[in-house]
Formats: C-alpha cells, structure tokens, sequence
C-alpha cells in the first residue's frame, strides 16, 4: 500500500512538474510597430505553460477608428520558430472593429513557447502593417544585443572601390492582372535622393503604366540608392515596389498576388534579386528609433535612452537578419539602414528640443532671441552619435542618408560657431587685425570640420564631415562665382600699385583663390573628384537661363500657357492648400502681386493640387477671397500635378519658377522666392537679360 502511495505521489509531482506555469507581469518589450502617434500595444502579462502561452493585452487606440486582429496572429521567437494563435478573448478576430474608448483589453492563447525561449515578438498575421509587439521577455532577461563590430565582423562584405559613380539605372517590370480602373491608378512615382546633391530636392520619377501592366524608367544615380515605387492618386489596391539599385543595374520586377492575396514583388536582375530578402523584411527602425520623441527631460540626459534605443535596434538587426537568412550583403546594408536611422531621429529630436527650449519676443521695448538650455549648441554633448560609423560609404545610400547630412551640415552647433575665429584676430604684439575673405572663408571651413569631429567623436574629417563640407560649397557657390568676378574686375583695375593689387586680389574668396585650400581638405577620393567638376563648373561663365528641358506633358502644358500670354514672363507659385508658408505668403502679398499684374510684362500663374479631379469647396473659397482677378489659377488632379514636380525636380511647396517670353527657364539661385520683393529683383534680372 505504502509503495503504491509513493508511486501516485510521484505520478502527481510529475505532472505538476509538467503543468508548472510562469507568470511574467507587466514585461519589457522593445517596440511596438504599425501604430500612431498616441497608440499602441502593451503586453500586462504572459502566462507560460507546457499547455499554452497566454497574453493579456493592453491597446491604446483612437476611439472610432476602425482596427483588426486576424486569426493568423502569431509569436515568433528569436530564432524564427512560430506558435499560432489558438483563440482570443476580448477582441472578434478577423473583423474590423470599432473600439468604443481609447482602451482596449483583450486576451490571446497560443501554442506553448519552446522552453528555451526568453525573448519573442507578438506578429499580427501576414498582413502589409501587421501591429507588432518587439522583445517581449521578463523584466529581469537582458536584451541580447552583439555589438556593430561584432555583427559587422561575422558577416564580411567589401565595398566596391565603385561604390559612389555617376551612371544610369533601369527600373522595368509588370503588374500582373493591371486595370487601371480596378487598381485606380496609372501612374507609380518615385524620388531618387542623392548624398551629392544636399542643397537640392530629391528628383522625381514617374513611371507610367501600360495598359498590359508593364512600366519602364532610366534615370542617373550618384551611388546606390534604397527608393521605393507608389502610386499616384488614390489606389484601390496596396501596391508598393522596394528597389536597391546600383549605378548601371537594370532591375526586373514582377507584381503579383501571393497567397494572402497581397501585391509582392519578385525580382529578376540587378542587385535587387542579391537583396530580396532585405526588401522584404520588416526592420522596423524608425518604430524602435521613435522612442527619441517620448523622452521630456534635458537634452544632455538622452544618454541612457539613447544607449537603450541603439541597443534594441542592434538587436532587431541580428534577429531579422538571423530569422530571414541574411546574406552578409544584406547584413551590412542593415546596419547601415539601422545606423542612419538611429542617427537621424536623434538629429530630428535635437531640432525638436532646440525649438520647444526656444524664446523670443520683446522683453522691456527689446528684442531678445534666447534658449532655455544652451547645451544644444555644444558639439560635445552629442555623444549618442559616437557609436555611428560616420566612415561608412554605405550610409549615404540609404533613403535618409542625404537628409541625415543636412540635418549634421545645419545643426545647432555648426550653426552656432560657424563664424568662430573668422573676424578679427591679435597679432604678437597686441594689435587687432581684420582677416582676409579668403582666410576667413577657410576659417568657417575648418569649424565646420571641427565641430563635426566633435558631434561624431572622430578624429579625423569622415566621410559624412567631408560630404557636409563638399554640399556647403555647393551652397556658397554663387558667392564665390560672384567674388570671382570681383577679383577679375580688380586684376584690371590700374589704379592700383601692383603690389597692392596682387595683396588684395589673394585676399577675396574666390574660387580660385578657395579651390586649392579646400581641396585640400578632402581625402575621400570620389569627393575630391566632384569637388573640382564642382569648381571646374563654378569657373565657367552659366547662361542665366536654361532650355525648358523634356517632351511632356507638363513642358507642353508650361508652352501653352507661354503662347495664351505671348511676350510676358510667367512667374508660377507651385503652392498647396494644406501648406501654411504657401498660404501665409499669398495672403500677405495681394498688394505686391497687383503691382506686378499692373506692369504688363508678367503673368502670375498659380498651380496646385488637391489630390482630386475637380477643385474642392474649400479651395475655390479660397481663391475667390485671395486671388486676384488677373492672375491664372489652374487646380491639377494629383497624377498631372507629379509630373511638373518631374520636369522642374521638387517635391515641397511652395516652388516658383520664373520662365522667360521665348519659354526658357531661370536659374534657380536667380529667382524670386516671394512676391513682395520681386520688382527691383526682377528689374535688375531682365535687364541682364536683354
């Protein structure tokens, strides 16, 4: 009897043994994906069992706003094994659902976790923006996070000496089953920014889709570029294409349904097919990277946040890319994206922090402009972006890459000692000296240089500070053309002794006197190279006008606007109802733009879109109480309206172009970028013209 008692107790301890269940309250989690501002997914608790895995949810949601959980719901854990989703209390499963307040509670089982697991992702099915809950685990489980050096040191990949080089890329495919009216588009865009071109707008691309559903465009890249390829207008059906392209790839894409029933796409030459699975999977950076927004203390507290945040994305990248099978290809082109994220969204939140710390206004009858925290201009308190390969070519191919260096190039603490040293300065024996242009140009140069190096904890000038550097010539270059000519027009000045004139004539920053000196500056190879096509084409005499370039449809639309107003200039604002600086310059120049109609050689011309076929209400009310009787005012449906934004490369309003009587177009650094100071401006330009 005794022996059969020990055994039943036995039997009992095993199955308890079995059964043992694990709570884990309130845990961690990395980040959670696809929701608003506002929103989001908290996990309260995790049950664990041999049986089962049980999450108590927590969703912060828009009351009314519709949402959907499919039964195809999962948990993925670090490896890449799967337990599907077995019920849901709380929430009706694959049904959009309106959510009667802004909390939502709810409950789901799955299949029991392998016991090895510690930290699992919550996905919401195989759905494009799926709700996602990251890193998951106990309070007291470490996220697993390798270093960059580690990861980039297990997946070796060299960079081509080819990397950054001027060529053409060819993007060609099909969308199977296409009609336009079921699709509800005809015509997919992209923008294709480039690192080389920071002062500029990315350029667009349009492709327009054939009947059959085929598309193809060629267009020129500076280096490799990650863009992806929407629709315009208002589609009925999701259809995305995510390229990478190299200078001289031909990419070949198909569009077609998988078994969910989404648009995906297959790819078939060039480098895409190398990178399918990277363009296929979700990083989900810039969901971890937002965390930067939510933080409210001083900006020189980040630090730990900051470490956190790059952490959970070093993390994310192994996951995903040991899920997906990267290639050490892919790997890198992660990091790099992974980087650049990081980066970016600290430099935005930076901005964001100087502008909320920002006073000005009168303060007794004076004026004052002041920050509430002055660390935000000191280059040293940046020490999130210490972990950033600043080195690292590939950076600069991301899609945020060329804004990553404007935001570096214009930060606050550039802009604050830009002007350091370049004044006056004191000689041995005490007597203040006014420095040259030319040498205080070099002085703003090497500040620019140093405070880098300080933001970046680099020592050396790296690639990202020459690129700053490089794009700040490129937005002084009519300053230095219009010193150049200074200087010749002095060269020829015999009033001068000689010897006074060779002194002062060394003095001027011009390019010629600036090319050497900041050329030297420059150890990147391919940098070095667009800097002396930069001063070669600065040293050339330009046209102030340029061919209105291309056959289409826009150039034809611009050429009968020229002959319906025969003999004037046509100034055009490319403007938009939902942009205040549009709005607020229109609205405060009605007097000046009647002076301009009142003269008879200039036709104001005002083009928009609002995204529809015909105008809207709010828009004609708008015209009729601020437009002027005289001016032409044309209103576009969005798929014309992209292709001006192609023949004249922008994307952001408000955009001017000032095209001349015999339809040529003025160069951009020459026109007007508002209406209440463009008489003597335009006074002076067209008597150069004629």
């Amino acid at each position: 009897m005794k022996k059969i008692l020990n055994v039943v107790m036995l039997l009992c301890a095993v199955s308890l043994v079995g059964c043992a269940t694990t709570h884990i309250m309130n845990p961690e989690s990395v980040a959670c994906v696809n929701f608003g501002s506002g929103t989001g997914l908290t996990a309260n608790e995790v049950v664990r069992n041999s049986k089962e895995t049980v999450i108590h949810f927590t969703m912060n949601y828009r009351p009314k706003e519709k949402f959907r959980y499919g039964s195809d719901s999962y948990l993925i854990d670090e490896v890449g094994r799967r337990y599907a989703l077995i019920s849901a209390d709380g929430i009706e499963l694959d049904k959009w659902l309106k959510a009667d307040s802004s909390v939502v509670n709810f409950t789901m089982q799955f299949e029991p976790l392998a016991k090895d697991v510690k930290v699992f992702d919550f996905v919401e099915g195989e759905v494009d923006g799926a709700f996602m809950l990251l890193g998951i685990r106990d309070k007291g489980t470490k996220l697993p996070a390798p270093s960059l050096q580690e990861i980039s040191s297990a997946n070796p990949y060299t960079v081509p000496d080819d990397w950054f080089r001027r060529d053409t890329v060819t993007v060609r495919g099909r969308i199977e089953g296409y009609d336009a009216e079921k699709f509800g588009f005809s015509t997919m865009k992209s923008y294709i920014s480039s690192a080389f071109e920071g002062v500029g707008d990315p350029t667009a691309v349009l492709f327009d889709i054939a009947a059959d559903g085929t598309f193809e465009r060629r267009f020129v890249v500076n280096e490799p570029v990650q863009e992806w390829i929407r629709p315009v207008g208002k589609a009925k059906v999701r259809c995305i294409i995510p390229f990478w392209a190299f200078p001289g790839d031909t990419i070949d894409v198909t569009v077609r349904k998988d078994a969910t029933g989404s648009y995906k796409c297959y790819y078939d030459g060039g480098r895409c097919k190398e990178m399918e699975r990277l363009l296929k999977s979700n990083l989900a950076f810039s969901d971890i990277a937002k965390q930067f927004y939510q933080f409210d203390g001083k900006f020189v507290e980040i630090e730990p946040l900051a470490e956190k945040i790059w952490n959970s994305l070093l993390w994310r990248t192994q996951t995903v890319a040991r899920r997906e099978k990267f290639t050490p290809q892919e790997v890198q082109w992660a990091l790099a994206e992974m980087q650049v994220r990081y980066a970016f969204t600290y430099m935005d939140y930076a901005m964001k922090y100087a502008d909320k710390v920002h006073r000005s206004g009168r303060r007794n009858d004076k004026f004052y402009d002041e920050y509430a925290d002055s660390a935000i201009f000191d280059a040293k308190r940046y020490v999130p972006l210490h972990c950033v390969d600043f080195d690292n070519p590939m950076l600069l191919s991301s899609q945020l890459g060329s804004i990553l260096e404007n935001y570096l190039r214009l930060s606050r603490p550039v802009r604050a000692h830009y002007w350091d040293s370049t004044g006056y300065r004191m000689d041995s024996s005490g007597v203040v000296i006014l420095k040259s242009g030319c040498e205080s140009e070099m002085q703003s140069i090497k500040n620019i240089y140093r405070i880098l190096r300080e933001m970046m904890g680099s020592e050396e000038n790296t690639l990202m500070a020459q690129l700053c550097v490089f794009n700040h010539l490129n937005s002084i270059d009519g300053v230095m053309q219009h010193f150049e000519r200074q200087m010749q027009q002095m060269s020829a000045d015999t009033t001068l002794a000689e010897e006074e004139r060779q002194k002062k004539i060394s003095e001027i920053s011009s390019v010629t006197n600036m090319r050497p000196l900041v050329m030297a500056t420059f150890t990147h190879p391919y940098i070095r190279q667009r800097a002396d096509d930069l001063f070669d084409k600065m040293l050339v005499q330009e046209e102030l006008t340029e061919l209105l370039s291309g056959e289409s449809k826009a150039a034809d639309f611009i050429y009968d606007l020229g002959r319906k107003n025969s003999g004037k200039y046509l100034l055009i604002d490319f403007w938009g109802m939902t942009c205040g600086p549009c709005r607020m310059e229109i609205e405060r120049s009605r007097d000046a733009r009647a002076k301009i109609e009142a003269r008879g050689d200039v036709k104001v011309v005002f083009i928009t879109s609002e995204r529809t076929n015909t105008s809207s209400e709010a828009y004609q009310e708008y015209v009729k109480k601020w437009m002027l009787d005289d001016e032409e005012v044309i209103c576009l449906p969005e798929t014309e309206y992209v292709r001006f934004q192609e023949l004249f490369q922008f994307n952001g309003n408000p955009q001017y172009e000032l095209i001349t009587p015999d339809m040529r177009r003025v160069r951009a650094e020459l026109r007007p970028y508002e209406f209440s100071h463009f008489e003597p401006f335009f006074n002076q330009l067209k008597a150069k013209l004629e």
